[in-house]
């Protein structure tokens, strides 16, 4: 299928679309059932977040409100939604929230969603997907936010996603000193180390080189 044979009818729903119909149609897309265009080999994100730029600007608050209110929905029942629709709305913070006037409310949401306490109800795949969502969104949390996100699924053994490069740029973005803290008690070890390396690009231009 050609790019143009998928897009003008997503373009056309777009224009027409309420918020209502944005958000059954942005969940049927993140489960990998769109029956607006065809269904692209591509992540089913990518095509919304491509094309996100070219839209009026009324499909962009229209569709910033229904992307809102999906992670609003996901925030108070995941155990509602598949780890794999979860992880692709929130792949869409970029670009669809990056300038919300929401910010505060969906960091408190993203955060619920991410916490390692044994409250959280959210699977594991969520929960990263929320903590990825929150450094998208450049989100300031406390150290004792971000550290136990690494930390504590190594103390109960659980098998989950590597969170060291969360950690740090989390970190980066909030606390020097307790990042140097942290990296001083968990080095050396392989998968903080690449984090680190892969990171390299991303603290040179933040802090700087000297």
């Amino acid at each position: 299928m050609e790019w143009a044979d998928e897009v003008l009818p997503i373009v056309d729903f777009l224009q027409s679309a309420g918020v209502a119909d944005l958000m059954v149609w942005l969940r049927e897309r993140a489960e990998g059932a769109d029956n607006v265009g065809g269904n692209r080999e591509d992540p089913p994100h990518f095509l919304v977040a491509a094309m996100h730029d070219a839209l009026d600007h009324a499909v962009c608050v229209n569709l910033e409100k229904a992307l809102y209110l999906l992670i609003t929905e996901i925030a108070d029942n995941p155990d509602g939604w598949t780890d794999g629709a979860v992880t692709q709305l929130l792949m869409l913070t970029d670009p669809i929230l990056l300038n919300t006037r929401r910010r505060e409310d969906l960091a408190a949401m993203l955060s619920r969603l991410a916490r390692t306490d044994v409250q959280s109800t959210a699977r594991p795949a969520i929960r990263f997907a929320a903590a990825q969502a929150m450094v998208t969104l450049d989100v300031k949390a406390a150290p004792d936010f971000w550290i136990p996100l690494y930390t504590t699924p190594k103390r109960r053994g659980q098998d989950e996603p590597n969170y060291a490069p969360i950690v740090i740029e989390g970190l980066l973005r909030t606390d020097l000193t307790a990042l140097v803290s942290w990296l001083n008690g968990v080095l050396p070890n392989y998968e903080v180390e690449r984090a680190l390396i892969s990171l390299t690009p991303y603290i040179a231009q933040r802090h700087g080189t000297g």
